[in-house]
């Protein structure tokens, strides 16, 4: 069974792990700044306190890689909508994360000139979509109606992104009206 002492030192330990100073944590456990100073100096003490901290890192770095795991699961649904705004978000939200993972990871080994190349050549067509983006907005397109606009293609045929939109939209009206067969 632990002593008063190994009591107040385990208690005193968790204080620091929270980032508490001396002074808080001596008055918090019941004794004096001297004490604390005391254990400061002794190996086991300040062991304990190392295998603790890196307890508590390695329980929060577990649950953060579920919790990523998890992301990735609802993006990858996400990417899969039927609702075309939703997909285009998620698209651009994995290519930027990729972009920033990029960007703050080192060169891994066997990593390759071609998958750089095609990284880069991802983030350019991420740039253009934007570019793109920003040109049908100025143009009056609604923002929810861009991603609708820039799969149909029909911005080619015309420089007015509403305009685009307006007649896209009457000429899916026609052909579905066309495609309708009287009841026999």
């Amino acid at each position: 069974m632990p002593t008063k002492t190994e009591l107040k030192k385990r208690e005193a330990i968790s204080l620091f792990l929270t980032g508490k100073t001396d002074e808080e944590v001596a008055e918090a456990v019941g004794v004096s700044r001297q004490t604390i100073w005391r254990w400061k100096k002794e190996e086991d003490f300040n062991h304990d306190i190392v295998e603790a901290g890196e307890g508590i890192l390695a329980a929060h770095t577990s649950a953060v890689a579920e919790l990523v795991d998890e992301a990735i699961g609802v993006m990858s649904d996400l990417l899969k909508s039927e609702d075309d705004s939703i997909k285009f978000k998620a698209a651009t939200t994995v290519l930027n994360s990729a972009k920033n993972w990029q960007a703050d990871r080192p060169e891994a080994p066997g990593h390759t000139r071609a998958e750089h190349e095609m990284f880069e050549e991802q983030m350019e067509a991420l740039k253009y979509i934007e570019r793109q983006r920003e040109i049908f907005e100025k143009q009056g397109g609604k923002p929810e109606d861009f991603t609708r606009w820039s799969l149909i293609g029909r911005h080619q045929q015309n420089g007015n992104a509403a305009e685009s939109i307006e007649s896209t939209e009457s000429k899916e009206t026609e052909t579905s009206k066309s495609e309708k067969t009287p009841a026999d």
